[in-house]
């Protein structure tokens, strides 16, 4: 099986009005955007930015993952879950 590669995170969300979308871009400054990751069109607004929210989060929740699944002691199950909940706050727009 070959290895899975994406953009590395972080990724970042910048509302573009003139072209009516939310971009999803690697790096943490627009100015310094290695590219856009994904569009989105704005529909509604709400929704919309939720769903920036979770795909901008995806590096995070996956190495959130990994960590979990190779915590091999309490200390780095303790780490990890902190981990998962640092990912999963910035999935729901929280961070």
């Amino acid at each position: 099986m070959s290895k899975a590669t994406y953009t590395r995170g972080p990724w970042a969300t910048k509302r573009v009005n003139h072209r009516g979308r939310i971009e999803i871009y690697s790096g943490s400054k627009y100015e310094h955007a290695l590219f856009v990751v994904a569009e989105l069109p704005v529909w509604d607004g709400v929704e919309d930015e939720a769903n920036a929210h979770l795909i901008k989060a995806a590096p995070d929740l996956l190495t959130a993952c990994k960590a979990i699944m190779s915590a091999e002691t309490q200390k780095q199950h303790e780490l990890a879950v902190r981990e998962v909940e640092k990912a999963i706050a910035k999935a729901e727009g929280r961070s």
